[in-house]
């Protein structure tokens, strides 16, 4: 399988990157004079734990966040524009308000999650997914 000069860029993200990155968001979302809000768009996250983080508002859009555990997050706002969620876990996740369009759920663990006032334009789902939006 080829792999591109982008790809060979985004597989070196540190989890020390990582963990500076929420750490500085949680600051943000507690005085957003502080702190930086969570900027992970267009980044190879795959198999990252992401298990009951507060990433209200980050921006994710078009990452590959594949078979990453989500489990108990709070992504009320972010921008989930194009992410590839396949394999992730994603149960009791809080995905208010979130931009989910063209984000892809196949082969996801969907449980418990919170879809409420979601855009969910041109999203993915598996097919026996029934959304109560």
């Amino acid at each position: 399988m080829a792999t591109s000069k982008f790809d060979l860029v985004l597989m070196n993200i540190r989890k020390t990157d990582l963990k500076k990155i929420f750490d500085n968001h949680a600051l943000w979302l507690e005085d957003n004079s502080k702190g930086e809000r969570a900027r992970l768009a267009g980044m190879n996250l795959r198999r990252v734990n992401f298990k009951s983080l507060n990433l209200e508002g980050a921006e994710f859009r078009f990452s590959d966040v594949r078979n990453s555990n989500f489990y108990g997050t709070n992504l009320k706002g972010a921008n989930l524009r194009g992410v590839n969620f396949q394999g992730a876990n994603l149960t009791y996740t809080n995905m208010k308000n979130s931009d989910l369009e063209y984000a892809d759920f196949r082969g996801a663990i969907i449980q418990n999650i919170c879809l409420k006032d979601a855009n969910l334009k041109s999203t993915k789902f598996p097919s026996d997914i029934i959304i109560n939006n």
